[in-house]
């Protein structure tokens, strides 16, 4: 037994303990990634859940200063300076403009949610709440900017016929759905949807639509065919908020319901098909998406 002090032990590590620490913490990295990749998926689908409920007690206090009334729903003017309206323009929908055809830059794209065009701006503090965080970039005049939205206004809520909306749009709203013009005219407001996310590609003009189908009954038909794609900035799910305040997330029977596919790929920005607006969804098979159809025309509206 040695009592001088000195030191018997080994210094540091060996280059094979070394190497062996470097292997545990790379394999404890990759881990960890998708963990983290989760948590702020999450934390993004939560705040997008935050946005529409944000948006739906917005339309609400509008209906208490506006004699029941929902905001104004309908088509945009195409031809509005949304970043510069006229001084005494007074607003008549809910939101203005039409992606993309009247976004050609950042001012226009914030002009859209402004005071100055959009009834329910004043109720909306923070106006990132009319995109949802995983929104990708609009592209313009070689410029990358948010998208000024991803939500709609359910089109049969607040449908009002004024000099740029008509009667209906692509059929919408049909004779056999109500349209619902007041809050106290819902019979179910926690079944009917005021906002949806809506796919950054078929996202248009302000209403979120749909193509509610019903047989003689009045039961749901779920035909294949579609209007607005839903959202897919979460994967395989989208966000509505419905009129009684809550906001809940569906998550698609069909994977290509809010992602479709033609030719082997996710369907590209330049298709037709996200503005045909009537028409069946492409890749996917009318008995496979009759179970989501079905769902979006339950939450669009009753029949009448």
């Amino acid at each position: 037994m040695r009592c001088d002090g000195s030191q018997t032990g080994r210094q540091g590590f060996t280059l094979v303990e070394l190497i062996a620490i470097i292997v545990l913490l790379v394999i404890g990295a990759g881990l960890l990634v998708p963990v983290m990749a989760r948590g702020s998926s999450q934390a993004t689908l939560s705040r997008c859940m935050n946005n529409v409920r944000e948006l739906a007690l917005a339309a609400q206090l509008y209906s208490e200063d506006n004699n029941d009334l929902w905001p104004a729903n309908g088509n945009s003017d195409v031809n509005l300076n949304v970043a510069n309206p006229p001084a005494k323009y007074v607003p008549r929908i809910w939101v203005e403009g039409r992606e993309p055809s009247n976004v050609p830059s950042k001012e226009a794209a914030d002009g859209m949610i402004s005071e100055r065009v959009s009834l329910l701006a004043s109720y909306v503090r923070d106006k990132q709440v009319f995109r949802c965080p995983d929104d990708p970039l609009m592209h313009a005049g070689g410029s990358s900017f948010p998208r000024p939205r991803s939500y709609g206004l359910n089109i049969f809520v607040g449908w009002t016929p004024d000099r740029l909306t008509g009667a209906t749009w692509y059929g919408e709203p049909n004779s056999r759905g109500q349209i619902f013009r007041k809050t106290a005219e819902m019979p179910k407001p926690g079944e009917i949807f005021l906002f949806g996310e809506i796919h950054p590609f078929s996202i248009c003009h302000p209403p979120f639509g749909t193509h509610p189908t019903w047989d003689a009954a009045g039961n749901p038909t779920g035909l294949n065919r579609s209007f607005n794609v839903p959202g897919n900035n979460h994967g395989a799910v989208s966000i509505f908020a419905m009129a009684d305040g809550h906001s809940e997330v569906r998550r698609w029977r069909n994977p290509r319901f809010n992602n479709p596919w033609q030719g082997g790929r996710p369907a590209s920005e330049a298709n037709p098909f996200w503005h045909t607006h009537d028409t069946a969804l492409p890749g996917v098979t009318t008995t496979a998406a009759r179970a989501d159809f079905t769902w979006l025309s339950l939450r669009a509206t009753v029949p009448k």
